[in-house]
């Protein structure tokens, strides 16, 4: 890790930076009986980017490709484990969540998403809130009314940005807590209509990662400087009191939505080099799972990951019905042997 950089950080304000990709359909059409799709969060400190984005650029010249968008399916297990080894190199942290279709009915996935839809209003009085409790409504109606893909994938979108708010605070306090200041979002557009998608994600996302922050309660550790990071709690909302019984006026709660919508991008991955480094490593985890890249190219993933919760990759049972345990899947020994190479958050 370039150690130059870590003492400038200390010293000024800087940015969280969180590139999201995913990789697969979301979808299993041909009912095959293991379809795996993932979603990965690539966190990079502001102070490190810069050298990274270097350190990737020598990497493709390397393989004679300076100009040209690297896709994670198109490279081979050396160059695979060259960005891996790169990436262990700087303070990075990698969050994954992966869901197999092959495990899932559709009409389970539609009971799921009207159930998390109908949790939107849970806490919303009307009579108090009419404007919150009407924009609720509509919002709940856009939700039951995506394809399940697209809400299999939202789902996991929401997992990976919750947990990584989470380990990242965790991890950074102790380490280069000025990075907390601000947390920049960078989203890969695809060839989306990025007005749509935007304000999709603006809406059904970031009402979901508001949610997650009320039923997964924020770990904060007493050592940890959360200095930088103080500015995105605010008092609880009288709407939450009367509904969460373990708030009380005292407490502040963390606005997860400003956290979110703070600083949103959607990019081009031609031109980002954090996207095309979390669609290689997104890639990475899906290839390693369905057996098409060998071990000596995904080896060190794990590495790049922290043990938090009892957990390292999130396994997502959305929608299954069958009762197979992650023990009896046939890549169960991939995420053990991922989960055992990951790093403790704590010093």
């Amino acid at each position: 890790m370039p150690t130059g950089s870590v003492g400038v950080s200390l010293c000024i304000a800087s940015t969280m930076n969180i590139y999201i990709d995913e990789s697969g359909t979301f979808a299993n059409p041909q009912n095959r009986k293991h379809t795996i799709s993932t979603v990965a969060a690539l966190v990079v400190p502001e102070t490190q980017l810069v050298a990274l984005e270097a350190g990737f650029q020598d990497l493709k010249e390397s393989w004679g490709t300076p100009e040209q968008e690297v896709k994670g399916s198109k490279l081979d297990e050396d160059q695979v484990s060259a960005v891996i080894k790169l990436l262990t190199s700087f303070d990075v942290i990698l969050e994954l969540a992966v869901v197999d279709l092959g495990l899932s009915v559709d009409d389970n996935i539609t009971a799921h998403k009207h159930i998390q839809a109908d949790k939107l209003s849970e806490h919303i009085d009307p009579q108090r809130s009419p404007i919150l409790a009407e924009n609720t409504r509509l919002l709940q109606e856009k939700l039951k009314g995506i394809s399940n893909p697209l809400y299999v994938q939202s789902w996991l979108v929401v997992q990976v940005i919750w947990r990584a708010v989470q380990t990242s605070t965790i991890y950074f306090c102790q380490r280069i807590p000025n990075e907390l200041e601000n947390f920049n979002w960078i989203v890969d557009a695809k060839d989306r209509d990025r007005i749509a998608y935007e304000e999709y994600w603006l809406t059904v996302i970031a009402a979901f990662t508001q949610t997650m922050s009320i039923q997964d309660p924020f770990i904060m550790l007493d050592e940890g400087d959360y200095s930088a990071f103080k500015k995105y709690y605010r008092p609880v909302p009288d709407y939450l009191l009367e509904h969460v019984p373990d708030l009380d006026t005292q407490q502040s709660h963390l606005d997860a939505t400003r956290i979110f919508k703070e600083s949103l991008t959607f990019v081009d991955s031609r031109d980002n080099c954090g996207i095309q480094l979390a669609d290689i490593l997104a890639t990475t985890f899906r290839r390693a799972l369905v057996n098409n890249l060998q071990e000596r190219g995904w080896s060190r993933l794990g590495e790049l990951m922290l043990y938090f919760k009892n957990t390292t990759v999130q396994f997502i049972g959305i929608g299954r019905s069958k009762k197979e345990q992650v023990q009896e899947l046939p890549y169960h020994h991939k995420l053990n042997h991922i989960h055992k190479s990951a790093r403790s958050p704590f010093l």
